[in-house]
């Protein structure tokens, strides 16, 4: 996984080290740290994001199907917030019927 992420990274910060407005930057004078924490960082975050994103998603969906084949504990444990929506539904309003 962390491969993944740093190849992504590195590349993404490759690319963006290329553009246009960086070379302004280092025209105008601004130190190495103001290019990076300014412009660099904030455009690198974007697909790191995603990434981690991707990664919570297979996550929950790996935890799911070690659920449905029985791989999981079979203590009472909690599981990626199941207590939470449990507990949250008596604090729903019941709503009208009829």
């Amino acid at each position: 996984m962390l491969p993944r992420v740093a190849r992504v990274v590195r590349a993404s910060a490759l690319a963006i080290r290329e553009l246009p407005y960086i070379d302004a930057a280092r025209t105008a004078g601004f130190s190495h740290t103001r290019i990076i924490f300014r412009h660099i960082v904030p455009n690198v975050v974007a697909p790191y994001l995603i990434m981690l994103t991707a990664y919570v998603a297979q996550a929950i969906l790996s935890e799911g199907l070690a659920l449905v084949l029985g791989w999981a504990s079979t203590e009472p444990t909690h599981v990626m917030g199941a207590d939470a929506v449990g507990r949250g539904r008596g604090l729903l309003p019941a709503g009208r019927r009829g």
